[in-house]
């Protein structure tokens, strides 16, 4: 699979613990697609044959209203069944009606097709938003920024697959027999649904707290009333639907144009072997006594060799042509993106590439055909980011509102606009989905800042612990303008710890410089505990382009320098650590040196140590007669080892090698962590027999700086030692670990993550499988607590705390 290439999954930053599911998930959409392509594009062509093309907008209708009845029914399951009934009750119901639209075959032709659009669009589309809902359960917002992407391409490559099957097996398979491959992939869906928990165990997230009770219409549409983005939604839909069969309906005529076609009678009987047989064989007669020079279709890299064998064939290949066009998209494109607009940005510029490519081809730049490709390739744009919408919605009512919109609403949609080709001119139904493009990119427009405050009034949803954490995770794209909303909450919800480090978490995401005076001013409050000033130092530390905002407001200036300067007396380390840090980044440049070396020169040998560490981001070998001094500091190791470190990279490096291999042999446990620190830092491979042999010290601290100076240097053979303690060392122990494997490298960290998945799901499970989880004893939820922060499953965290809020064992 595409995900499983190293390369990509860095590209696209996928969390590891999330793959093993992602592949079941990616499986699962694409056979969906490959039964998908294979129905329409059979019984498309099938229609055709047997009842002309001047019935195609029939074809359209037929398929169009079991969609919509699909939609209706899904809006119902989806409430009343679980996913696995749902899935089910969906691909059983498929699988029976196909069987009977065979039975019917010798018998009846309408019948047959009856069937077929049953089984095609009341049952197997639910099958679809299904897999959706499926997906969901696994993915956060931001996953889903990462990983949707992957899925609709493995969508596309159902479609590659589907339409390779169909142009391979066309010339020795009869039309009902490749139907019924849409069966065997149905098949496949419901099996490996069915074994996804053996093919990929997940992580178990909490369970619901209790039963939903089902979405009414009612309440559905009481919903929607009080929702601005989803009164525009109640419009772009069936207009992004009108557009989208317009251009479908449009190729499939020009597509048929380049065929010599004769009429034919299919009585029922001769359906028994082939029914489309007969007519294939018909065209090939016709084809044969016409003297006929085939042209490439306009503006296509279609070669003539390829193309006009059937109809059956030459929708197959189109549907390759399409699926290779999108695949590089939905890989490439969609991705940043989704990164670099959000979800209204993303959405913004389909709809801004429909309009065009429809004026394009309004203009007779290029044909239906070239339309239909570009449009495909750009469809990810819009799909993508309208089903991480709905994200910001509790899972229940999630799924009515995608039944009611992706269901009812869109296939109202195809239908009106089969309605409008049915009575009007194709330039009138053109200028008609050109004008439907223009009206879409205003309304997609107007939804930034609907789905702003959407998004900020679910984040004060207190009660609701996993919208808030949805909602702030759409807060953290730059495209939506919530920086000083965003920073109003952390100061008057700073006593609520998970939920100040969700913001504060949000506001990194976001890389605006406007959050800093705020910041400043969360970092003022005296009562703000030690993890939330930590938390907002690492969040000012991880913002770009301070000293330039800096330049401009000289009293958020004076107040940040103030309050770093009292930090330098803090008890805490990380906190006089990262005051230091941030000193040495916002303190002017010709001011830095004379700070720099007054300070080094009367504080003490822990801050000492502090500042020369600072120093590696410095490269300037000017600085080497100012620090050789503390290289010879006989107060404190660690300000002998941090000087070393800084002149690693501008003295002889075996001079500074033997100097902590002697502190290696050395009797204090102290002087081995400051030598294994600093070798792992400079990735001494040299050095790797003398760390390992600190893997056999009685002292555990020793043995744990062994283990990450070793990772450190890529000996991802020891990581099975480290996930060990990270599961089972005392609670100071594991702390110490867990900050320690922060610093490891990428790509040492990834494969932690993966040795963690594991033992971590069936640590979990094994909890939730003991207790009740509203009424979890008070070291459980520790358990629980820390074994979801070792996968950043933060929504699990805050939904977690909510629930036992009121404990005893938590006052």
């Amino acid at each position: 699979m595409p995900f499983r290439i190293p390369l990509l999954s860095r590209y696209l930053q996928i969390p590891p613990v999330l793959l093993p599911g992602l592949r079941v998930t990616f499986w699962l959409r694409c056979l969906f697609t490959i039964g998908m392509i294979i129905s329409w594009t059979v019984l498309l062509s099938l229609w055709v044959e047997q009842y002309s093309i001047d019935s195609l907008l029939w074809f359209f209708a037929a398929d169009g209203v079991a969609a919509l009845v699909g939609g209706l029914l899904s809006l119902w399951l989806s409430a009343r069944y679980s996913t696995d009934e749902h899935c089910w009750l969906t691909g059983l119901a498929t699988l029976v009606s196909l069987s009977a639209a065979f039975a019917l075959l010798p018998v009846s032709v309408e019948g047959f097709f009856a069937l077929s659009f049953i089984a095609k669009g009341v049952f197997f589309f639910p099958l679809s938003l299904l897999l959706y809902r499926h997906a969901e359960e696994q993915l956060s917002p931001s996953d889903a920024r990462r990983v949707m992407p992957l899925i609709k391409s493995g969508a596309t490559i159902g479609v590659l697959l589907g339409a390779g099957v169909l142009l391979i097996a066309l010339p020795y398979l009869s039309e009902p027999v490749l139907l019924s491959l849409w069966g065997v992939a149905t098949l496949g869906v419901l099996l490996l649904y069915q074994t996804r928990d053996f093919l990929a165990p997940e992580v178990h997230m909490l369970p619901p707290q209790e039963a939903q009770p089902p979405v009414t219409f009612a309440a559905l549409w009481q919903t929607v009333r009080q929702t601005p983005l989803l009164q525009s939604l109640l419009l772009l839909t069936p207009l992004a639907a009108l557009i989208f069969t317009v251009i479908e309906f449009q190729f499939t005529v020009e597509l048929f144009d380049h065929y010599v076609h004769t009429a034919l009678t299919l009585p029922p009987q001769s359906l028994q072997a082939s029914i489309l047989g007969d007519a294939v064989r018909g065209l090939q007669q016709v084809a044969q006594s016409t003297v006929h020079e085939i042209q490439s279709l306009k503006q296509t890299v279609i070669s003539t060799q390829l193309m006009h064998h059937t109809l059956l064939h030459d929708l197959s290949f189109f549907h390759l042509l399409f699926a290779a066009i999108a695949l590089l998209f939905q890989a490439m494109v969609t991705p940043l993106a989704l990164q670099r607009w959000g979800i209204i940005g993303t959405m913004l510029s389909y709809a801004v590439a429909v309009a065009g490519l429809l004026t394009g081809y309004a203009t007779g730049l290029y044909g239906a055909s070239t339309l239909r490709t570009l449009q495909h390739g750009v469809y990810s744009l819009g799909t993508v980011p309208n089903h991480m919408m709905y994200y910001v919605f509790p899972p229940h009512m999630r799924e009515a509102l995608r039944a009611l919109y992706g269901g009812v609403l869109e296939y109202g949609g195809m239908l009106l606009a089969l309605l409008f080709i049915g009575l009007l001119p194709v330039v009138e139904v053109t200028g008609l989905a050109i004008i439907a493009g223009m009206v879409g990119v205003g309304l997609v427009w107007r939804m930034r800042e609907q789905f702003t405050q959407l998004c900020i009034a679910r984040s004060q949803r207190h009660h609701d612990p996993t919208s808030v954490f949805h909602a702030l995770e759409f807060l953290s794209h730059r495209s939506l303008p919530v920086t000083h909303t965003l920073t109003d909450m952390l100061l008057l919800q700073s006593k609520q710890t998970p939920y100040a480090e969700q913001l504060l978490r949000t506001i990194i995401e976001r890389q605006d410089p406007e959050s800093l005076p705020q910041l400043v001013r969360a970092l003022q409050q005296q009562e703000n505990s030690e993890q939330l000033l930590e938390r907002v130092l690492d969040a000012l530390s991880a913002l770009k382009g301070i000293p330039e905002f800096l330049q401009q407001h000289a009293f958020t200036h004076h107040a940040l320098v103030q309050v770093l300067e009292g930090f330098l007396h803090h008890h805490n380390s990380y906190i006089k650590k990262q005051a230091v840090l941030l000193l040495m980044r916002i303190i002017p440049t010709q001011e830095v040196v004379p700070f720099f070396l007054q300070t080094l020169q009367h504080t003490d040998p822990k801050l000492q140590a502090i500042y020369l560490r600072s120093l590696t981001a410095v490269h300037d070998p000017q600085m080497t007669q100012y620090i050789l001094p503390y290289l010879h500091h006989q107060q404190d190791v660690r300000v002998r080892t941090r000087a070393l470190l800084v002149l690693w990279q501008y003295m002889e490096q075996g001079e500074l090698r033997a100097q902590l291999h002697t502190l290696l042999q050395g009797e204090e446990a102290e002087e081995h962590i400051a030598a294994l620190y600093t070798l792992g830092e400079v990735h001494d491979a040299e050095s790797l027999p003398q760390i390992a042999q600190q893997l056999t010290s009685p002292d555990p601290y020793v043995r744990l700086h062994a283990l990450i100076a070793l990772a450190k240097c890529g000996q991802t053979q020891y990581l099975g030692a480290l996930v060990h303690i990270l599961m089972n060392g005392e609670k100071d122990y594991r702390f110490a670990a867990f900050g320690m494997s922060k610093r490891l490298p990428d790509h040492v960290a990834a494969q932690l993550q993966h040795l963690l998945h594991e033992r971590v799901s069936r640590a979990i499970g094994g909890i939730l499988h003991t207790h009740n989880h509203t009424r979890l004893p008070y070291s459980a939820r520790q358990s629980l607590h820390w074994l979801y922060k070792l996968l950043g499953k933060y929504d699990a965290i805050m939904q977690l705390q909510h629930w036992h809020s009121g404990s005893e064992d938590d006052r």
